[in-house]
């Protein structure tokens, strides 16, 4: 299915906030009701072997044993002792994920997963996606040309880390580096880089990317203590993979000089390839000003004041960045397959648009795609990704997990069959594809219900979340996310099957904005299967 509508940016919700953000981090541990949490922002989902190991071993020793993907791409570790703050701290600086102590909170960044991997983009080719399980990957050979906008994340990261001024910036503002697919585009970020294609247009599927409102914490103004339950708002340190000369994508390559197109609330701007990070974080310095200028305290780029405008191009100008104002690019919607049909070839398509599972044929070998069922793995799901043949793990804003570098199908296939072995996500006919849901009981002291314990009664009855085993809508069924209360942290900001506890023991059922009976909880499931097909109709 298409990206996910997302909701103009400036809808006058503009807030008033008389504290600093107190979102979780790193360093800055969160008492939630199961323990310490801890938040390791991952620019770019982007880790090493060496660094996914650290990691585990961190939730091994000083957590309860499991690893949380949130809806950005970064990590959580839960259940954390009391005092285990520096011991946590100084394992991720050995393992080089923790660059900056004073900015580790504001390096969120979610990129493209599959770029530099599928050959989107490319002229003249096909581009390729994850596949079911069944039926592998779909997509060809390309010719050079997509883009790997790696290279932009760890520049951005780094100047991220060098800006006092980015300092100031909140634990929820979102930077998105989108290929030109329009999967993070529409993630809601409050400074979005979208490459260009060959033509100057890139794909928009759907309306703006304003908020969506890709943060962690959900819809709203969440407490300053953040989300308890993964849902957000070390750099991989590997050589990009680009022109071997290191130069920057010339005329032919994909995205020229001037094919990048920078968005920050109603702005948009062409700028340099060169220059696309150095723009990102002007765009946010920018952002810092107008913030300061309204006096709000303002979090967000959609928290500003009705009005209050963000100087992006005089910004751009003082960082030597050359910009031209322009018009957002626009496209056409693509619609949804058939419930069970494949996806089209023309770009992402499942739930959220994130990279189906399966293998990913590219032009440079062969990756795998995974999802983690409702974004939990445990210590022993984590290391199956390991050893990654490129040095290089990609976990993704739909809390999956990307491992590029396989020399052959085969050699995809065989990890592909280890991991579903392992119990994960593997392809789009598995009951748990398009399933999400909150921390719940116990780890929330909010919740009304033990949300994943009952999504987990469902499965093991027989349905999917309420979708009858084996008959899984895949990509052209909505996504349905489980709520144990109003807040909903960490729901899709798309179109989805909302299931919310209601504290009597029940579930009340919402899809696209309409109710959707319960005759009684022993046909919970079948209410919520035939939600996700026929709301796609």
């Amino acid at each position: 299915m298409p990206p996910p509508p997302t909701t103009p940016p400036d809808q006058g919700e503009s807030h008033i906030r008389d504290r600093g953000d107190a979102c979780p981090g790193a360093l800055r541990l969160h008492p939630a009701a199961d323990g310490g949490l801890a938040r390791l922002r991952l620019p770019a989902g982007l880790l090493t072997g060496r660094q996914l190991w650290a990691l585990s071993v961190a939730a091994e020793r000083l957590g309860d044993g499991s690893l949380s993907i949130t809806s950005r791409g970064n990590v959580e570790l839960r259940g954390l002792a009391d005092g285990c703050g520096p011991a946590l701290a100084e394992l991720l600086r050995e393992a080089g994920l923790l660059p900056s102590d004073t900015h580790e909170r504001v390096r969120n960044i979610v990129a493209s997963p599959l770029a530099g991997l599928d050959g989107y983009g490319g002229r003249g080719g096909r581009r390729g996606h994850g596949g079911s399980d069944e039926h592998g990957g779909r997509g060809g050979h390309c010719g050079r040309g997509s883009v790997d906008v790696r290279s932009w994340a760890r520049e951005l990261d780094a100047l991220l880390c060098a800006s006092e001024r980015a300092a100031e910036l909140s634990g929820r503002f979102l930077f998105a580096l989108d290929d030109g697919r329009c999967d993070v585009a529409g993630l809601g970020a409050d400074v979005t880089l979208v490459a260009l294609l060959a033509d100057g247009t890139g794909r928009r599927d759907g309306p703006e990317d304003g908020p969506g409102d890709g943060s962690e914490d959900g819809p709203g103004d969440r407490p300053e203590d953040g989300p308890e339950d993964g849902s957000e708002d070390g750099p991989g340190d590997r050589p990009e993979d680009g022109p071997e000369d290191g130069s920057e994508d010339g005329p032919g390559d994909g995205p020229e000089d001037g094919r990048v197109e920078l968005r920050i609330g109603r702005h948009a701007f062409r700028v340099r390839t060169a220059d696309a990070a150095r723009a990102a974080l002007a765009a946010a310095e920018a952002f810092l000003a107008a913030a300061a200028e309204a006096g709000t305290g303002a979090w967000r780029v959609r928290e500003l004041p009705e009005g209050q405008d963000i100087a992006v191009g005089a910004e751009l100008e003082r960082a030597g960045v050359a910009a031209t104002p322009c018009p957002r690019t626009s496209g056409t919607r693509r619609s949804a397959p058939e419930p069970g049909s494949e996806p089209a070839v023309d770009g992402p398509s499942g739930p959220g648009a994130g990279p189906l599972p399966g293998i990913v044929e590219g032009p440079g070998g062969w990756a795998v795609s995974v999802l983690a069922p409702l974004g939990r793995l445990t210590v022993a799901q984590a290391r199956e990704l390991l050893p990654a043949p490129a040095d290089e793990v990609r976990l993704t804003p739909w809390r999956g997990a990307v491992v590029p570098g396989f020399a052959d199908r085969g050699a995809a296939r065989a990890r592909l069959d280890a991991l579903r072995r392992a119990g994960f996500v593997t392809g789009t006919g598995s009951p748990w594809y398009g399933v999400g849901a909150c921390t719940g009981r116990p780890g929330c002291a909010r919740s009304l219900a033990d949300v994943r314990a009952d999504v987990r009664a469902c499965l093991q009855g027989g349905a999917a979340a309420g979708v009858p085993a084996g008959a899984a809508p895949g990509p052209g069924g909505l996504p349905v996310y489980w709520s144990g209360c109003e807040r909903r942290c960490g729901r899709p900001q798309g179109d989805h099957v909302d299931v919310v506890a209601t504290g009597d023991g029940t579930y009340r059922v919402t899809a696209r904005g309409t109710s959707v009976p319960v005759p009684s909880s022993a046909e919970l499931g079948d209410t919520i299967a035939t939600a996700r097909i026929r709301a796609t109709k």
